[in-house]
């Protein structure tokens, strides 16, 4: 009970758990014959299964990500990707129908659940996230997955207002600048452009003012010759 508390998973339980996961996995994909659809080989990122306060007790208190089946489907496909996905158990998810390749009609939310292991990562080893992904970033997957290409994609769907509120209020929530110039700092434009434009500013308004006397003189003497 102690090393369960202070965090440690034993591989007994880490099975059971997969295998519980699997048999959830089963239940979607049964809720989907009854509603008359034909499973599609893939789950939601946010589609969570119900647990009970037994079973509940079973993980470990900040192990929520046991309790989602989609994140866990996600899983799946990264080990499996990744080469790391044990045989029997890519053999047990074949045999069910999922598919190891995301379709275009959910390859929004899986970028985005791979952007929130970005983020996950970044705040654990740096504390906190810039909100910013570098454009050329991309990740270990196989084939890899160009994350920076797709947040400028998300930037630009949003500035012509053709991104779903659902996607834009989920990426700011997580922390995403929408602008990149955001982020920047305001060292470098007060040193360029101001100069420039103060010293011509200057010159300006000397040549005005050097234009304006030799206007008021004339004037002035032209006066004072009338009386005489």
């Amino acid at each position: 009970v102690r090393l369960l508390n202070a965090g440690l998973k034993w591989s007994v339980l880490a099975s059971s758990s997969w295998n519980e996961m699997l048999e959830e996995l089963k239940i979607y994909i049964a809720d989907q014959a009854k509603q008359g659809k034909e499973w599609d080989g893939n789950v939601p990122t946010n589609y969570r299964i119900k647990v009970s306060k037994e079973k509940a007790k079973a993980f470990a208190k900040d192990d929520d990500e046991d309790k989602n089946l989609g994140r866990w489907v996600n899983r799946q496909r990264s080990m499996y990707q990744a080469g790391r996905l044990r045989k029997d158990r890519q053999l047990a998810l074949e045999k069910i129908g999922l598919k190891w390749s995301m379709l275009a009609t959910t390859s929004w939310d899986s970028m985005f659940e791979t952007l929130c292991e970005y983020v996950d990562e970044k705040r654990k080893n740096e504390g906190e996230w810039d909100g910013n992904v570098p454009a050329n970033y991309k990740t270990d997957d196989n084939p890899p997955r160009a994350l920076g290409r797709w947040i400028n994609r998300q930037r630009s769907a949003n500035t012509k207002n053709k991104l779903k509120p659902e996607y834009v209020s989920k990426l700011t929530k997580l922390g995403l600048k929408w602008s990149v110039h955001e982020r920047r700092p305001s060292y470098q434009s007060p040193s360029r452009p101001d100069a420039p434009t103060s010293s011509v500013g200057a010159s300006q308004m000397q040549s005005q003012e050097s234009k304006s006397t030799p206007l008021i003189a004339p004037s002035s003497s032209s006066n004072g010759d009338k009386p005489s």
